[in-house]
């Protein structure tokens, strides 16, 4: 089973729409698709027509979109938020009429191919995957899995409540492993960590503290992916822009650069399935794998007692 797996990274979503439609016009189709954060939601919109012709719809939504659609208001507003002890600095009331405007179905048993979408539960720190019930709510896993605090105030659904994705499982490679991947393309928008000599101001310390807990992260699912033997490309899809969060001014030129970066990527590398040799094998080291763990913790007992 090949998924796609999309990692977050804000108003850079872009580019993985471009890698999307050079996938699937190179005949490369998803069995599955999961997303963290802005991977969420292209995930969930490819989901509802995961070809060429779906990849191309996506990218009109995206070309749609603006500032005051993601982040309304000013610096003044989000002063005011502060002030007032807001949960956010923002309201999240335009973005999901947006999503909701946007959305092409309701809930995640509609979907033609199935969909998940990673969010975090903010009392316990535990991860959340919406779409394992396919009566939940797309808007609902779209909307938690892209409220990234302190940007945008925590999802509320059946009670608890949920923020963004990225803080457990940016490119969520287990969540589609647990779920019957065998072959996975990795769409990742992390940029690597800022050299430490040009760190010198708090934003920028900030936001490479954030960018270190993400790669952690990223490398623990990559390790993960590498000890169930899942086959697994990863395309880095990366630019030299500048982009503040709420400029969403530049995304037909990532879009086209997405393409660009996976079209070379697959020239130098072409994709080749998975031969039901490969798969057969993958099935076995997975299920070997807890029965291995529990050998070693009874040799390990029996170790300490003699």
């Amino acid at each position: 089973m090949l998924a796609f797996v999309l990692s977050g990274g804000g108003n850079r979503g872009a580019l993985q729409v471009g890698a999307l439609q050079v996938l699937l016009e190179s005949g490369i189709r998803p069995d599955m698709l999961v997303g963290t954060s802005v991977g969420a939601v292209n995930a969930l919109f490819l989901a509802c027509d995961p070809t060429p012709r779906g990849a191309y719809r996506l990218a009109e939504i995206w070309l749609q979109v603006r500032k005051n659609d993601v982040y309304p208001g000013t610096h003044l507003t989000a002063l005011w938020s502060l002030v007032r002890r807001r949960e956010s600095l923002f309201s999240n009331a335009n973005w999901y009429r947006f999503l909701s405007r946007h959305l092409p179905a309701q809930r995640f048993g509609e979907l033609q191919v199935p969909a998940y979408a990673v969010a975090t539960d903010l009392e316990t720190g535990q991860i959340r995957v919406f779409g394992d019930n396919p009566e939940e709510h797309l808007i609902d896993g779209v909307m938690a899995s892209t409220a990234l605090p302190p940007l945008h105030p925590p999802w509320r659904v059946g009670g608890r409540r949920y923020i963004d994705g990225g803080a457990v499982a940016d490119l969520p490679v287990r969540v589609a492993i647990e779920r019957g991947a065998d072959e996975i393309i990795a769409l990742n928008l992390a940029n690597p960590l800022t050299p430490g000599e040009q760190l010198r101001t708090l934003v920028g310390i900030v936001h490479q503290a954030i960018g270190a807990l993400i790669i952690r992260h990223i490398d623990a699912d990559l390790e993960y992916a590498r000890l169930q033997n899942v086959k697994l490309r990863t395309i880095e899809l990366r630019h030299q822009l500048s982009l503040p969060p709420w400029d969403f001014s530049h995304s037909a030129q990532l879009i086209a650069l997405g393409r660009e970066i996976t079209q070379a990527a697959l020239e130098a590398e072409p994709m080749k399935a998975l031969t039901w040799r490969d798969r057969l094998v993958a099935r076995v080291t997975r299920a070997s794998v807890p029965v291995l763990s529990v050998v070693q913790n009874v040799v390990g007992r029996r170790l300490e007692t003699s």
